[in-house]
Order: structure tokens, then C-alpha cells, then sequence
């Protein structure tokens, strides 16, 4: 999908539509990474995630990758930073604009 992205012209729609798929499956592969205890790949996946659902505009994937960012870091035991992550997801433009 990474080719078609950077190496295509699309109207809008099918250009949101590609990085939503990008970033659901950057999100799934994610959790995957996490739970095979490979967090470095696990928070890279995230964020390329987040990228793909802020180019998308889709407002429930960034939610689910910030929570997924945040459970992450609380099930690693760092509390601090899982607090931080959720506050950063709710101060987010989008966030604020679809709860």
C-alpha cells in the first residue's frame, strides 16, 4: 500500500480511504508486535498509525492507536508516560472535535 500511496495520484476520498487501511493495518500489526514482546517494533508500528489515521482524517482510528499507545505503555509499567499519552490524545485537535 506504501507504494500506491507515494507512487499514485488519487482524488481525496481514495486517498483517505487508502491511509484509513494503512493505518488499521499498522494498528493490528502493532498489537501483534506488542503481545510478541517486541516493543520497539510494536511503538513504530503505532506511530505510523497515527500518521496514516491523521492524513485520514479518522478521528476513531487515532483514538484506538492513542489508546493502544497508552496500554501499552501502563502494561510496560510506566505509568507516568500512559498518563501523559492520554492527555496528548485528548488535548489533539481531532480529539476535541470528535470525542
Amino acid at each position: 500500500m506504501h507504494h500506491a500511496l507515494n507512487h499514485c495520484t488519487y482524488g481525496e476520498r481514495v486517498e483517505r480511504a487508502l491511509y484509513a487501511a494503512v493505518g488499521d493495518l499498522a494498528a493490528s500489526a502493532g498489537w501483534f508486535a506488542y503481545d510478541a514482546g517486541q516493543q520497539q517494533a510494536a511503538t513504530g508500528l503505532y506511530n505510523e498509525a497515527l500518521q496514516a489515521g491523521m492524513l485520514a482524517g479518522d478521528g476513531m482510528l487515532q483514538a484506538c492507536v492513542w489508546s493502544n499507545l497508552a496500554m501499552q505503555a501502563r502494561l510496560l509499567d510506566r505509568d507516568q508516560e500512559a498518563l501523559r499519552i492520554g492527555r496528548a490524545a485528548v488535548e489533539t485537535r481531532q480529539a476535541k472535535a470528535d470525542p
